[in-house]
């Protein structure tokens, strides 16, 4: 596999690397900008989630997310939303622990994507079909979360139905 590779695993190191270094210029502008429209937001009942995201590139980095969402806090209308499969993949491939990921962002998060990864690591799957281990995640869901079932078009109207029975047993 390609990400196996030791030169892979180089040049994934060496643009993280730069990444790192140029992260704070960004995430201040993404501040700013969030700062210029969040009175006119929470008049509208508008509220922004930053995701954990699936590529390792994407900002905000999830070393950095902790620290990212607490230098919103004040804006009210900010905070994180927690996508299961893309902490899941990344879980799989060591880039993250999916429990501690959330153990640190879940006081900060407005809501989850919900979908299953299967064995090969494709996401978006029928929920408890696959690799995602939903008792630690249901510790970390709040009544006030928004939680959104995000499946493949590609499943079945028997998958939709039945990944939809899955969460409202796993609620209850």
């Amino acid at each position: 596999a390609l990400r196996e590779s030791p030169e892979f695993k180089e040049e994934i190191s060496t643009l993280l690397g730069k990444l790192r270094k140029a992260a704070p210029k960004h995430y201040a502008r993404i501040q700013d900008c969030l700062a210029d429209v969040a009175a006119r937001a929470q008049d509208a009942g508008i509220k922004f989630a930053c995701e954990n995201r699936e590529g390792l590139l994407e900002l905000p980095l999830d070393e950095h997310m902790d620290a990212f969402l607490a230098s919103v806090d004040d804006l009210v209308v900010c905070g994180g939303w927690h996508d299961t499969g893309h902490a899941c993949i990344k879980h799989q491939e060591g880039v993250i622990d999916h429990a501690q990921f959330l153990e640190k962002n879940h006081t900060r998060l407005l809501g989850f994507h919900l979908h299953d990864v299967s064995a090969e690591g494709k996401d978006h799957q029928p929920i408890g079909t696959g690799l995602i281990d939903w008792k630690m995640i249901r510790q970390y869901i709040r009544p006030e979360h928004l939680l959104i079932i995000e499946l493949s078009p590609k499943l079945t109207k028997e998958q939709v139905l039945e990944s939809k029975a899955f969460v409202e047993k796993w609620l209850n």
